[in-house]
């Protein structure tokens, strides 16, 4: 992946505008965790005396938008990015130059659900330098489920300004979405069909600018292009409700069947884990015999086509009949987590309405009792409070646990019978 790098101020992530890239391969959730780790780590960049920064893990995840039990799908993002090489090329107004490269974390370290991370000395100062950033919003961030569109995103909205991008050639705008490694993008019409416009439509439909693009040619050959910046009404709309994907069958999905991250997400969406690793199955026996060219169309084919039946044989049938009796217990447990996780976020729902409904006398004392709550639990949040008041999503999302936790019915019971009433 290429991407411009970034830090923050109140809800937004300032993004390097000078050649500072990050090439490698970032999925689009770890993007995302870049961006808050930045957010929250801003304000202390200049001060040399702070070595590391601190976020509360169910912080840092809350604000990436993922699930808060999935702490080994962040462990496995955090070790990507320390392996990760930032590179910078810039020159300032008196036309010098500098080069430069660095991990994009130095370490991180999660102890009691504390996550604490560096960067190192010579990225703090390209970190912070206003004179290069422009506002990405990370709640924006957190609405792209494709990685490619997540990074064309990241690198139009700098020029939102000025209403327009320059034109990028072509080698560059592959490095800038992350697919540089993959020559079969080398071809302008695959890579434009496959890459470019679906990024552009989910650019579209959930940011907060919309983008045309605009084709240099030379000799009918297009050689670059240029991304036309208009404003979206996205940016009011409400945050959709974050899905997770199995991030196994996700990842074999691109690794071994060569399907894009949206491919493989429209997947699971519309077709049951069961039936998707049946139909892997049966895929990759065909592609070892011989019988299969193009395993993707193939497998899309397969899956699709509600005709073709994926063969099963009698011992395939006893091993899954087996496995069925075994799991049961193991099913059910699985649908009661998925439950209690449903009745958080409604749980949520019920605090933002109690909150709504208050009156300015009564939403001042809440206010005065949640002050006190942060001083005695977290002087982080507090910071925050004092700072950016309730522009802060940290702020935010506290004061949402605090009114849960201290004035609506004790959730033990209430989760239990969330339950109880949906898993009959």
């Amino acid at each position: 992946m290429t991407t411009d790098v970034q830090a923050t101020s109140g809800k937004e992530v300032k993004k390097h505008v000078g050649a500072v890239h990050i090439k490698n391969d970032l999925s689009c959730l770890q993007r995302k965790v870049w961006d808050v780790l930045l957010y929250n780590a801003y304000d202390q960049l200049p001060d040399p005396s702070v070595v590391a920064h601190q976020i509360r893990v169910r912080d840092l995840m809350e604000l990436a938008g993922f699930d808060s039990k999935n702490i080994a799908y962040l462990k496995e993002a955090l070790e990507d990015m320390v392996t990760t090489k930032l590179t910078w090329n810039i020159v300032d107004e008196r036309g010098k130059k500098e080069w430069g490269v660095s991990a994009a974390l130095a370490s991180a370290i999660i102890v009691d659900g504390q996550c604490s991370y560096a960067y190192s000395p010579h990225l703090r100062a390209k970190l912070y330098n206003p004179e290069y950033y422009a506002g990405i919003d990370i709640l924006i961030n957190r609405r792209f489920s494709s990685s490619h569109a997540l990074a064309l995103y990241q690198n139009c909205v700098r020029y939102r300004g000025i209403r327009q991008t320059p034109y990028f050639p072509l080698d560059l705008i592959r490095e800038l979405i992350g697919v540089s490694e993959n020559g079969s993008y080398d071809d302008f019409k695959v890579f434009n069909r496959a890459v470019i416009k679906p990024a552009m439509k989910e650019i579209n439909t959930v940011s907060d600018i919309s983008i045309d693009v605009e084709m240099r040619r030379e000799k009918r050959r297009v050689v670059g292009l240029k991304f036309v910046i208009n404003e979206s009404v996205q940016a009011s709309l409400p945050m959709e409700a974050t899905q997770t994907f199995n991030v196994d069958i996700v990842s074999r999905l691109q690794e071994y069947f060569c399907l894009t991250e949206k491919q493989a997400k429209d997947a699971l969406v519309t077709h049951s884990e069961d039936r998707i690793t049946a139909v892997m199955q049966y895929v990759e026996s065909h592609y070892k015999a011989g019988k299969v060219k193009k395993i993707t169309p193939y497998f899309l084919k397969v899956l699709q086509d509600g005709d073709i039946q994926v063969g099963e044989s009698a011992f395939d049938r006893d091993a899954r009949q087996h496995a069925e009796v075994q799991q049961s217990t193991k099913v059910r447990a699985e649908r009661i987590e998925q439950l209690k996780a449903e009745f958080l976020q409604h749980r949520r729902a019920e605090a933002q309405a109690y909150l709504d409904g208050l009156d300015d006398e009564a939403r001042e004392g809440l206010f005065e009792g949640f002050k006190n709550y942060l001083a005695a639990n977290n002087r982080m949040v507090l910071a925050k409070w004092r700072k950016d008041g309730f522009k802060s999503k940290m702020v935010q999302v506290e004061l949402i646990r605090f009114i849960d936790s201290t004035l609506l019915p004790p959730a033990e019971a209430a989760e239990k019978s969330y339950v109880a009433r949906r898993s009959g």
